[in-house]
């Protein structure tokens, strides 16, 4: 499943070449609509190419924890915390869903890594919030946010 968003956000960033797509990114007063295209629009090869690698990794990584359970929020997570994540620049790029696909990831790990784990995360967005103004930190910390949260909750009710 994993092959084939990257193949449908490679050939989305090829039409991109060609024209500007930034309007289907999301920004305040933008159609709702962008929060599902926003996800296929990325601003330059290396960053679709990022995206791709930890789409693939972290799918392989968490596809075990089944997929009636990560496709939901997977779908929803990415597009709640883009509503809430809105600038006056458009943000695109599916790293919302790496982000979603992280916080699933994190919420299975023993307890020892979380807390090593959400320790470098809180650092990296730290320093991403100060250093990088042109990255939207806060749709990274609500998606990862939202998803560790919803998992976590899963993990304890799919344990009784």
């Amino acid at each position: 499943m994993s092959a084939i968003f990257i193949i449908i956000l490679v050939y989305v960033f090829s039409i991109g070449q060609y024209m500007d797509l930034s309007q289907y990114g999301i920004y305040e007063g933008c159609p709702l609509i962008n929060l599902l295209t926003f996800h296929f629009i990325h601003a330059n090869f290396i960053h679709l190419l990022l995206n791709c690698i930890f789409i693939g990794i972290y799918y392989r990584l968490i596809k075990p924890i089944g997929t009636k359970y990560i496709y939901p929020i997977l779908l929803t997570v990415p597009v709640i915390a883009g509503y809430f994540s809105m600038y006056e620049t458009p943000t695109v790029g599916s790293s919302a869903i790496v982000m979603s696909m992280l916080g699933i990831l994190v919420a299975y790990l023993q307890r020892k890594q979380q807390i090593r784990t959400l320790i470098i995360l809180s650092i990296s967005c730290a320093i991403t919030g100060l250093f990088a103004q042109h990255i939207n930190t806060t749709i990274h910390i609500y998606s990862f946010s939202i998803s560790f949260v919803l998992s976590l909750l899963l993990r304890y009710v799919r344990s009784k």
